[in-house]
């Protein structure tokens, strides 16, 4: 699973790179199109908004994967090493099962309103929901490998961080 989250990686990277620079346009002839000529097509609003959530949860595996997300956990750290590593993998439990919620519920939603249409776009709100379900997915994964790794290190005689 390791190689596969490794390749998993790689492809978040591009993908939120080139989401962020495909944003960044959009945004900047958004506001050349306000500012320079009063036009506001209610297309490139929507446009961003897509590149903006498809680029977050993206990015969600790639940040868990290499521990980029923000956590507070001075006072695990404060903890003996044993215990801290509890903590740790009942943490990463918690949020594999929170993420599996978000998936469930994400899927469920995806069934319900993925054939209705975007105002802007007029594209169908699938093409919004499933990357999203495949980001939430990947982080799944990620947390899930974590988790993994962390019970391991708690096996061999206390582990690491």
């Amino acid at each position: 699973m390791e190689a596969f989250l490794r390749r998993v990686d790689k492809v978040c990277d591009f993908l939120t790179t080139a989401l962020l620079v495909a944003l960044a346009c959009a945004l900047l002839l958004q506001v050349v199109l306000r500012n320079v000529f009063s036009i506001g097509p209610a297309w490139l609003e929507e446009s961003a908004r897509l590149l903006h959530i498809l680029m977050v949860f993206l990015a969600l595996p790639l940040l868990e994967r290499e521990k980029l997300q923000v956590k507070v956990d001075f006072v695990v750290n404060l903890l003996p090493l044993a215990v801290g590593n509890v903590f740790r993998f009942f943490s990463l439990f918690a949020t594999f099962v929170f993420a599996g919620f978000f998936l469930y519920s994400g899927w469920m939603l995806t069934k319900k309103t993925g054939d209705m249409t975007m105002s802007g776009t007029g594209l169908p709100n699938a093409i919004l929901l499933v990357p999203v379900l495949i980001g939430v997915l990947l982080f799944t994964l990620a947390v899930f490998s974590a988790a993994l790794n962390q019970l391991s290190a708690m096996n061999k005689k206390g582990g690491s961080k």
